[in-house]
């Protein structure tokens, strides 16, 4: 009998741990892996991840047939290249520079240029002894003087003082010999040239005009300037200011010595 009732109890105690193992079973079925979602509602967001992977499959041929799409127009726009033959391929010509950029001229070059033409032109005239629009007149009081049949502007060659080239030594000399005749005036220039002095002699009469050009100190429209010619200095007579025609040509002697001054008054003027 002890047996028996051993094997009930026994059979109890199985039981109640059966129903705690299923109390367990249902306690962790309603417990989900998300924080206050029921095993109701964790069944429909699976049924929904489904139902978006069973969605994505059936979109999947339309992109499908949208990127072939596009995939023909690019190659519709895309250029068609054209296969030539080697004979008919025109020839290729050697393309220059000036094609390509603007070609600017310098105006320091065009300007040296024009300077360096108008020095030849002058050393022309200079050594060929032209002197044109020039006129020998009288003048009361004066004697001889020279005039413009043209007008001049600014910087225009007038004539050349020309005459003897000769050094210091040799005009102190003649300059001596010239005062013992009163009447041949004094037409000897002196001047500098790198760093040696010389003087043009103009007394000899030689049908040149700028020896004949009158002196004034205030009213001078003439100016004198030093032109080289390879190494040959020339002294030349330059317009100071324009010059209207018939007008008489003066410059300043430059002479302010006393000897000069009383023996010649009218270098004061």
């Amino acid at each position: 009998m002890e047996n028996h009732q051993e094997n009930k109890l026994l059979v109890t105690k199985s039981i109640r741990s059966c129903e705690r193992l299923e109390e367990k079973k249902e306690s962790f079925k309603v417990d989900s892996p998300v924080k206050g979602v029921t095993n109701l509602k964790v069944k429909s967001i699976i049924k929904n991840t489904h139902q978006l992977k069973s969605n994505k499959d059936i979109n999947q041929p339309k992109s499908i047939k949208n990127t072939t799409k596009n995939v023909q127009k690019k190659s519709s726009n895309e250029k068609v290249r054209k296969v030539c033959d080697m004979e008919n391929r025109p020839e290729k010509v050697q393309t220059t520079i000036t094609q390509h950029f603007q070609v600017r001229r310098s105006e320091r070059k065009v300007k040296t240029m024009a300077k360096n033409d108008a020095k030849l032109n002058l050393e022309k005239i200079i050594l060929s002894g032209i002197e044109d629009g020039l006129e020998v007149r009288l003048i009361e009081e004066k004697g001889r003087g020279v005039f413009t049949k043209q007008s001049l502007k600014k910087g225009d060659l007038v004539c050349e003082y020309a005459g003897d080239l000769i050094s210091l030594k040799e005009a102190l000399q003649r300059e001596k010999d010239y005062e013992k005749n009163p009447e041949l005036g004094c037409y000897m220039y002196f001047f500098d040239y790198k760093d040696k002095k010389y003087c043009v002699d103009a007394t000899k009469e030689t049908g040149r005009l700028g020896r004949l050009l009158n002196h004034s100190k205030t009213n001078s429209n003439v100016c004198t300037k030093l032109f080289p010619i390879g190494n040959t200095p020339h002294l030349i007579l330059v317009a100071q200011k324009d010059i209207a025609c018939d007008q008489e040509l003066l410059y300043d002697y430059g002479d302010r010595s006393k000897r000069s001054i009383e023996s010649h008054p009218w270098l004061k003027l």
